[in-house]
């Protein structure tokens, strides 16, 4: 399944939507995506959401 969470991810789908495809918990599958890109020497994108006040 890490090869697909891969290709899901790239295609833009959600962390937790590639996790109910797998039927697994969205950890295991930012585990296999940091392996993922590891493997093809790529950096891990921040996932992280900011937010901006005004």
């Amino acid at each position: 399944m890490k090869p697909k969470a891969f290709e899901w991810d790239q295609s833009g789908l959600p962390l937790k939507t590639i996790a109910e495809k797998c039927g697994v918990s969205n950890v295991q599958v930012r585990s296999w995506l940091k392996e993922a890109y590891a493997e093809r020497g790529l950096q891990v994108p921040d996932r992280r959401v900011t937010r901006h006040f005004k």
